[in-house]
């Protein structure tokens, strides 16, 4: 267990232990970190329109991010792109970013993820839209069925060390992270990018499950 600092209140206290030896349980090449951004929470009006994965390829972590193209703009929730940064990031002339075919990005997250254990916050969203974009094109998925949800993670991990911590639904990642370790935050910026948001869910995970060596 972790030695409380009986001079600072709870809240200011991380559960993280550092580098105390624990047995690594998971093997690097098991685990795909991912997130999208969408048009909105209905699978069947929205759309994806960014995709970022973070996968082990033998040597190091190698970041992959996609734009795609909406088809159906015009039914998208203005919430869900103002909160994904739509109007700032997409592709547009001149920017650097650029569309990606969406049967490019099927077929790569599809060599990417085979048989592996995708790693997100609140992943069954992704996955079920990742799953139907995939089928609507014609590319077979064979992601672990068994996928990690970040969030039930860390809820986990901290009421193991500390039970007294009240903890209320909805969870809220920021508050579950500062409890972990707040150095493992990301940057203002980055947050609500699939790409800052792989990068967070990834952070966390290195703080409460140690890699095989």
């Amino acid at each position: 267990m972790p030695i409380a600092d009986e001079n600072k209140p709870l809240s200011e206290q991380s559960l993280w232990l550092g580098n105390r030896p624990r047995k690594g349980i998971v093997r690097k090449d098991q685990v795909v970190f991912l997130d999208t951004e969408t048009t909105g929470l209905d699978p069947d009006r929205h759309e994806i329109w960014e995709v970022a994965l973070i996968d082990w390829d033998g040597e190091g972590w190698v970041e992959y991010q996609w734009f795609i193209k909406p088809e159906r703009l015009e039914d998208a929730d203005p919430i869900a792109l103002d909160i994904g940064k739509y109007w700032e990031r997409a592709p547009r002339n001149g920017s650097d970013s650029k569309w990606t075919d969406v049967q490019t990005v099927c077929n790569a997250i599809r060599a990417l993820t085979w048989n592996k254990h995708l790693c997100g916050a609140i992943p069954s969203f992704d996955e079920e839209r990742l799953r139907l974009m995939m089928y609507a094109n014609g590319v077979p998925w064979k992601w672990h069925y068994h996928i990690i949800d970040i969030e039930a993670m860390s809820v986990g991990w901290i009421l193991g060390k500390r039970p007294e911590i009240e903890i209320e639904l909805p969870w809220k990642s920021e508050q579950l992270i500062d409890l972990i370790d707040p150095r493992s935050r990301i940057t203002p910026t980055e947050k609500h990018t699939a790409l800052g948001d792989a990068r967070q869910v990834k952070a966390v995970f290195e703080r409460i499950a140690l890699w095989q060596r």
